[in-house]
């Protein structure tokens, strides 16, 4: 794949052979939401870097990373699947153990990267092109609770109201009920999208607020 577009057109071939057999669910753990911006000129320039096993400086990268992760958001409008974000988890924490096993063994920690500003801008991007798909985000941070709760109330869907739930995910132990039954509900209907009706975002806490 020496071009960009021939990449691209390659995610876009696969996101529809996967939506053919059932998928509608897309999943990214993210330090951060990716927000930055180029076109597609320069993310040409900067994949064809990267082909070359040549490193991207902070900027390029984040620029990257953002205009990839506009195009999945677009590829998910698209077909009505519901995204998933998982954001802000530090990763591979043990050095020792990382070397000795797979990457994201579970030697994580919560991490502390701002994540208002650049979500904000994801999303509002998206939703000004009309390709804002349904989400989920999963926040491992408590100090980014309100952050996020706040977050999915200013994306509606023709003045219905976004909703906000508070529950486990993964391997942490669950507080709430609530959050017991969404479990069952997706061990019953693993494809079924998470949102429904007018809900456009919903947050779920690994570490739900006390």
């Amino acid at each position: 794949m020496r071009l960009l577009s021939i990449f691209l057109d390659a995610l876009t071939r696969r996101h529809n052979d996967f939506h053919a057999i059932g998928c509608r669910l897309s999943d990214h753990g993210l330090i951060h939401c990716y927000s930055g911006s180029c076109t597609e000129a320069e993310a040409g320039a900067l994949f064809s870097k990267l082909r070359a096993r040549k490193l991207l400086n902070g900027v390029d990268a984040e620029d990257f990373a953002g205009y990839m992760m506009l195009f999945f958001g677009r590829l998910d409008a698209d077909k009505g699947w519901t995204k998933q974000l998982h954001l802000g988890a530090l990763r591979d924490v043990n050095p020792c153990v990382s070397s000795m096993a797979m990457r994201d063994a579970g030697f994580d920690s919560v991490g502390d990267w701002p994540q208002a500003q650049r979500l904000a801008a994801y999303l509002g991007t998206l939703e000004k092109e009309d390709k804002l798909p349904r989400v989920v985000l999963y926040n491992s941070n408590p100090n980014d609770n309100y952050v996020f709760a706040t977050m999915v109330g200013n994306f509606h869907d023709r003045g219905m109201p976004a909703r906000s739930s508070s529950a486990a995910h993964g391997g942490f132990l669950t507080r709430s009920t609530a959050s017991m039954a969404t479990r069952r509900a997706f061990q019953r209907r693993p494809v079924e999208p998470l949102c429904r009706d007018g809900d456009r975002l919903q947050v779920v806490h690994v570490f739900p607020p006390a």
